[in-house]
């Protein structure tokens, strides 16, 4: 991964973590470094989700669509948020 561990270590997840032993942590949870553009979607509602994520930078908007197609935003997600990742 990219992400620093002093950064990961400003988040709730890591911050009891010792810096030195995050980069362990992520290798042993097997974790990577994914980016979404704005607009691309991460999980559909009823898609099998495998994968947990922590948003380390923007938003995620986590969004309804009703049966005639209005779409309502019921939960933004900012950085230390943890979405299904798909």
């Amino acid at each position: 991964m990219n992400v620093s561990a002093a950064v990961l270590r400003q988040f709730p997840l890591f911050g009891h973590i010792r810096t030195e032993d995050i980069p362990a942590v992520l290798k042993c949870l097997g974790a990577r470094e994914k980016e979404y553009r704005k607009g691309q979607f991460l999980s559909f509602s009823g898609d099998d989700i495998r994968y947990a994520g922590l948003v380390l930078e923007g938003s995620i908007h986590m969004v309804k669509e009703d049966l005639w197609g209005n779409k309502s935003i019921f939960s933004v997600m900012g950085p230390g948020a943890f979405p299904d990742a798909g």
